[in-house]
C-alpha cells in the first residue's frame, strides 16, 4: 500500500492535527510572553521597562542563569572610588587592581632618548607627580613624557632654525639699519663684541661660571643677531669711552678694540648726561 495514502486515511479517520500558531513560529524580535509573569505584582507587570527586560528571559531557568552570570561578573568587577571623596581602602584596592603605582618614583620612565636635555631630572619629577595625580598606568606615564618631549623638541627645532636664519641674515640687516654704511656696521659689530667681552669678564668676577651663564643667556635670547641691540650697545659702549663708534673700529677680521681702563674713560656725552665720576685720590 502507498504509505502516503495510508497517512491520508489515518488523518481522515483520526483526530485532525493541531492548528499551527497564527503567523507561524515566533521570529527574532517578536513579543514572547513571560511564563512567570503571573508571579509578579500588578505594579511590576505594569512596568514596561521591567517587562521589556524580562522578555529576554521568558522562562524562569533563563532568568536564574542570567542572574548567576551577572553575579559572577560582579565578583570580578573593579570598584571605581568616588572621585570627589575617595575612600583610602577602595583607592588602594583600585590602584592595585589596575596596576597603578602608589608613589611618583615607582614610575620607571625611560629617558635615554633625552639624556642631553637640560633640566631633565626636574621634567621627570613633574611628569611622575602628574601621572600619580591622574592615576595613569606606567605605559600611559611614559607616553605622557614622550608626548611632552616631542612637543618640546618641535619647538626647539623651530627656535634653532630661527636663530640660524637670524645669524645668516644679520650682516645684511645690520648694514641696512646703518644706511648701508659699511664702516658704521663694522664699528657696531666690533663695539658689541668688545662690550660683551667686558660684560662677561666682570660677571665672572662675581662668581665662577656667572660670566659664562650670562653670555649663554644673551646668546639664547637671539639679541646678538639683533641690529637694534647691536647699535644701542655700541652707542652705550661709545658713551662709556670704550671706543668711538664713528671711528669704525677696524676692518673685518681685525682684533676688537681693547677696553680703556678698569672702569672706562667716560666720554663728554656720558659725563654731560650722568655727571663726572669721581677719580681716585681726588
Amino acid at each position: 500500500m502507498d504509505p502516503e495514502k495510508f497517512n491520508v486515511h489515518l488523518r481522515w479517520f483520526g483526530d485532525p492535527p493541531p492548528d499551527p500558531p497564527p503567523g507561524g513560529p515566533p521570529k527574532p524580535g517578536d513579543s514572547v510572553p513571560v511564563a512567570y509573569a503571573s508571579q509578579l505584582s500588578p505594579e511590576q507587570r505594569k512596568d514596561e521597562r521591567l517587562m521589556g527586560a524580562l522578555k529576554a528571559h521568558p522562562k524562569m531557568s533563563d532568568l536564574v542563569h542570567s542572574w548567576d552570570e551577572g553575579q559572577q561578573r560582579l565578583a570580578r568587577a573593579i570598584v571605581v572610588p568616588n572621585a570627589q571623596k575617595p575612600d583610602a581602602a577602595e583607592m588602594k584596592t583600585f590602584r592595585e587592581a589596575m596596576g597603578l603605582p602608589d608613589k611618583p618614583e615607582d614610575y620607571p620612565l625611560n629617558t635615554a632618548a633625552y639624556k642631553d636635555v637640560q633640566g631633565m631630572e626636574e621634567i621627570v619629577k613633574v611628569v611622575r607627580e602628574r601621572a600619580l595625580d591622574m592615576s595613569l598606568s606606567k605605559t600611559q606615564a611614559q607616553k605622557l613624557l614622550d608626548t611632552l618631549m616631542g612637543m618640546s623638541n618641535a619647538g626647539r627645532d623651530q627656535v634653532l632654525k630661527a636663530r640660524k636664519d637670524a645669524a645668516e641674515s644679520y650682516d645684511a640687516r645690520l648694514l641696512e639699519a646703518v644706511g648701508k654704511e659699511e664702516a658704521k656696521a663694522t664699528a657696531a659689530k666690533n663695539l658689541l663684541r668688545s662690550h660683551m667681552i667686558r660684560l662677561g669678564t666682570n660677571a665672572e668676577k662675581l662668581g665662577k661660571g656667572k660670566g659664562e651663564a650670562l653670555m649663554r643667556k644673551i646668546a639664547d635670547s637671539g639679541l646678538l643677531y639683533d641690529p637694534t641691540f647691536a647699535l644701542v650697545t655700541a652707542e652705550i659702549a661709545s658713551m662709556l669711552g670704550e671706543e668711538k663708534m664713528v671711528k669704525g673700529g677696524g676692518g673685518a677680521g681685525e682684533a676688537a678694540p681693547k677696553p680703556q681702563g678698569g672702569q672706562g674713560h667716560y666720554s663728554p656725552e656720558f659725563q654731560a648726561t650722568f655727571g663726572k665720576r669721581p677719580q681716585k685720590g681726588a
